[in-house]
């Protein structure tokens, strides 16, 4: 499936997670609504109930509950409450309503840490569909079975990509969609990993962004160090290697506009430093990020390495999604994990951070290395091995360049903040 994690250069390439889940036929039909506003001190209400019918029978409730005063730019997120989905896994029809003045909006299905969920089909108020599980895929039949079922959904007009744990979509991730006022449609698709259909129900939440879209906005890093290379939360804040890595980091993403806000720096166990398993329940790699503690930015763990070795290569680091979560410690998939020892160059390092970064924040590689010449969803990205000056290019480097389209596309995310105001 799609990676979300970086290899080291050398010799055979190493490639991050890929994951991939066979879906099965069918589709269910149903009515939910879950809406929410944020209004006055932060109260919104909706109700929704649905039975689904046929194929795709489940139920369905959403009680929306938004936050009222929020800064220009900044996000605030919409509860939905949970639904369950039906025989083939598909949801009942959630609602939310976006409001005049939103940039983007991310939506977030949170299921078992084993299981596999994607937004199945996403409708604009104006009928468009933005995520569409009958978009005409022509691929490569090797990168077809690759990507399984869920194909159409990555190939949509606002690309959605299948999660391990989480269900996400980041709206709009790519300048040719803008956000409009008023009430979306979508469905969920949990499945196994042996492509069976999950019925436990899923709590669904909304981040709703604010306008007017930013040119320069702040990025928290919360620290979690597992004692790799001796880095602890005592030591890092004065090693010099170590804060060479930021330095190096805070340059990639300055022309982008994001400067590095709060950085906390906290201790982890050392049983995590090596990483044997990252898929499945109870996954070496699950119980890392549930080690979170920043209800901001972003959470990062320094490991020292991820023993899931490809092609001759090493993994350099994995991403909790594409997009991650905003926002939520203590999930399964919340934070970026990064290891210390495929590379001692800070610059490497800091690649390697920035690069997992960028798909929390919602960007795929601009090349996928496994998937016969799949591309992200962006025009301005060169596609192959003349982009591999991109930040997002699938092997580890120290090239930073992140064109126009997809600073839009880190923009749109909720984990990035407005900078507070000078008294």
């Amino acid at each position: 499936g799609v990676g979300d994690g970086e290899g080291a250069a050398g010799e055979g390439a190493g490639e991050g997670v890929g994951v991939a889940a066979g879906v099965g036929d069918g589709e269910g039909e149903g009515d939910g609504v879950g809406v929410g506003e944020g209004e006055g001190e932060g109260e919104g209400e909706g109700e929704g109930e649905g039975e689904g019918e046929g194929e795709g029978e489940g139920e369905g409730e959403g009680e929306g509950e938004g936050e009222g005063e929020v800064a220009p730019g900044d996000a605030y997120v919409v509860s939905l409450g949970e639904v369950t989905p039906g025989r083939t896994g598909i949801t009942p029809e959630l609602t939310v309503t976006i409001p005049e003045g939103a940039i983007s909006f991310e939506i977030v299905a949170f299921g078992d840490s084993g299981g596999m969920y994607v937004v199945y089909e996403l409708e604009a108020p104006d009928g468009t569909l933005l995520v569409d599980p009958d978009t005409d895929v022509d691929l490569d039949p090797l990168a077809e079975l690759i990507l399984g079922s869920y194909a159409a959904q990555m190939f949509s007009p606002n690309r959605a990509v299948m999660g391990e744990g989480i269900g996400a979509v980041l709206v709009p991730n790519n300048p040719e969609l803008t956000v409009l006022p008023g009430e979306y449609r979508f469905t969920l698709q949990a499945m196994n990993m042996n492509g069976n259909a999950l019925r436990d129900p899923l709590p669904v939440e909304v981040w709703i962004k604010q306008g007017p879209r930013p040119t320069e906005e702040v990025l928290d890093l919360h620290l979690h160090f597992s004692g790799s290379r001796d880095w602890t939360a005592a030591s890092a804040p004065a090693d010099e290697t170590f804060q060479q890595v930021l330095t190096r980091l805070a340059a990639i993403f300055a022309p982008a506009g994001i400067l590095l806000g709060q950085i906390s720096y906290q201790d982890i166990p050392e049983s995590f430093q090596v990483i044997g398993s990252i898929q499945g329940a109870g996954s070496e790699l699950g119980e890392l990020y549930e080690q979170s503690t920043g209800d901001t930015g972003i959470n990062l763990f320094f490991v020292d390495r991820f023993e899931l070795g490809m092609m001759g290569g090493q993994v350099g680091g994995i991403a909790g999604g594409i997009p991650g979560v905003p926002r939520r410690p203590g999930a399964s998939r919340s934070g970026v994990g990064v290891s210390t020892s495929v590379d001692p160059d800070p610059a490497v390092i800091a690649h390697v951070m920035a690069h997992e970064m960028g798909h929390y924040l919602g960007l795929s590689h601009t090349t996928e290395m496994d998937l016969l010449g799949t591309h992200d969803n962006l025009s301005d990205t060169a596609e192959g091995p003349s982009g591999n000056d991109n930040l997002m290019y699938y092997t580890a480097g120290v090239d930073s360049l992140l064109t126009p389209q997809q600073q839009f596309v880190v923009h749109n995310s909720a984990c990035l903040a407005p900078p507070e105001e000078e008294p």
